[in-house]
């Protein structure tokens, strides 16, 4: 099972019960001083956990040309960097928190004008694509294919699943033959379940640490995404900077 400071490895853990210390557990780590390394080996330590940092390998070139091959095209990223990385740990079944993100509002949590549908070009913006031609007409044709009447929201919620989830997420799963991803999250009654909640709910994204806290709540003791100390300030900083500069190449992409 992989292992991160995140909503839903917390939530994972806690799903566990009883089961929790008899599954191996490894985290992706290219700096040891990252949140989800210090975070993950503290939560190993606290609950006996056999746990592993599986040092990050960088694929080359052709490793990473023949990798976008493999997925259609349809996605590149840090996984198609890192893959070399998951295909060390072996021929196993790995177990992830995929699809947790349905339960809170990851397309728009902070956006505070969701009463409209939203235009191509604002899909574009939040799923962080560049606005050309192609990808306008074929988000016009997708808009268009949803039922009459569809909510802002769950079309937002919609078009998470099927424009990013679905095609980031299952695509690599053709990339390694050898393992077998496992998402408990993925499912068409967790879904149903997560976009029943309130708004309220989604927007604090408070269902994974409410779950935690009713079947362990010793799970909790650790923070979660971050490390409840100064280092939280130099985080928030790094992501800003990230953020930044994600939209200064998306401007140059559109260009």
């Amino acid at each position: 099972m992989t292992l991160t400071a995140g909503n839903e490895a917390r939530l994972l853990m806690a799903c566990l019960g009883d089961h929790l210390a008899e599954l191996p557990y490894f985290t992706i780590v290219q700096d040891r001083t990252s949140v989800d390394c210090v975070i993950a080996q503290q939560l190993a330590s606290q609950f006996g956990l056999v746990w592993r940092a599986q040092t990050a390998q960088i694929a080359g070139d052709t490793e990473q040309e023949r990798w976008r091959l493999t997925v259609g095209h349809s996605l590149t990223g840090s996984n198609m960097r890192l893959h070399p990385t998951v295909d060390a740990v072996g021929n196993c079944a790995m177990i992830g928190g995929l699809g947790g993100e349905i339960g809170r509002a990851f397309l728009w949590r902070n956006h505070a004008n969701n009463s409209r549908t939203p235009s191509p070009a604002e899909l574009a913006k939040r799923l962080k694509l560049p606005f050309t031609k192609r990808i306008e007409s074929n988000f016009e044709r997708w808009l268009a294919g949803l039922p009459a009447g569809t909510d802002p929201i769950m079309t937002y919620e919609l078009a998470y699943i099927e424009l990013r989830m679905s095609c980031w997420a299952f695509a690599q799963s053709y990339t390694n033959p050898n393992s077998v991803q496992i998402a408990p999250l993925v499912s068409r009654s967790n879904f149903v379940h997560m976009l029943s909640l309130s708004q309220g709910i989604r927007r604090s994204q408070s269902l994974a640490s409410q779950i935690v806290k009713r079947r362990n709540p010793d799970l909790l003791s650790l923070p979660i995404n971050r490390f409840g100390d100064l280092r939280d300030y130099s985080m928030w900083i790094n992501k800003i900077r990230r953020y930044l500069a994600s939209r200064v190449s998306g401007r140059r992409s559109a260009t």
